[in-house]
């Protein structure tokens, strides 16, 4: 995994500046996780996906109490559309130096202890990740929209809540999960998008935070597995355009 600095290093070494190309050619489409349905996205918006782009699904079904099992009937169904008004995409909020490995990891959480962390990114960075990744004219939007929020932990979480931090002004709770349950994720897509001009972009940050419990005998990691620890919040974040 290109997470291991040494491997990392190994593939830089054969593709120069490779890792960045990497990263700056893939995004997320979409997320799923146990409680939630199959959606629709917000009218008049979609992700653009450029002819030829490869998709990939990661797939998080049985464990090892389960042996044998076989998924038979699984599928997913995509809605298509050859153009879209405001162009769209899921974009995550988290802290990629967490799920490191633990020798280089910044998320650890010890035997019996109880850790709160948090980050945020502003929206003028998230309205630049979204224009680069759809090789979009930045000049071109109007607004931003903000249409949904989705945190995201795992067993050791306990609780957590997503809130947009305006400068100079006091947090607007987006979000707030008091008592963690694994077993009930979803998107929470507001009623009305919250809209905000492109010259207010910069003044404005989305934060994620997250309070772990940790009741094992082992120190927990972040981490991609069922048993290492994420915080992440994902926000459907559309472009409208002039």
């Amino acid at each position: 995994m290109l997470g291991d600095k040494k491997t990392r290093e190994q593939f830089e070494q054969k593709y120069p500046n490779g890792v960045k190309q990497l990263l700056d050619n893939n995004f997320w489409l979409a997320q799923w996780a146990p409680g939630t349905f199959g959606y629709e996205f917000p009218k008049n918006t979609g992700v653009p996906i450029k002819k030829g782009s490869i998709l990939i699904a990661q797939m998080h079904y049985y464990s090892g109490f389960a042996p044998g099992e076989k998924d038979s009937n699984g599928k997913m169904e995509f809605k298509l559309s050859k153009h879209v008004d405001k162009p769209a995409l899921v974009i995550q909020v988290t802290n990629n130096d967490w799920f490191n490995k633990p020798e280089e990891n910044e998320m650890t959480i010890a035997s019996g202890e109880v850790k709160t962390l948090s980050v945020g990114t502003s929206l003028d960075e998230i309205s630049n990740y979204i224009t680069k990744n759809i090789n979009l004219d930045k000049s071109k939007i109007k607004n931003l929209e903000l249409h949904s929020v989705n945190l995201h932990m795992h067993a050791h979480g306990a609780s957590g809540k997503t809130y947009l931090k305006p400068d100079n002004k006091d947090p607007q709770l987006l979000l707030s999960i008091p008592n963690w349950d694994l077993d009930w994720q979803r998107d929470f897509v507001f009623t009305q998008a919250k809209i905000f001009p492109v010259d207010t972009l910069k003044q404005n940050q989305l934060f994620v935070e997250c309070t772990f419990k940790n009741y094992s005998d082992n120190t927990v990691y972040g981490g991609v597995g069922s048993d290492d620890e994420m915080c992440f919040n994902f926000s459907y974040v559309a472009l409208d355009l002039e």
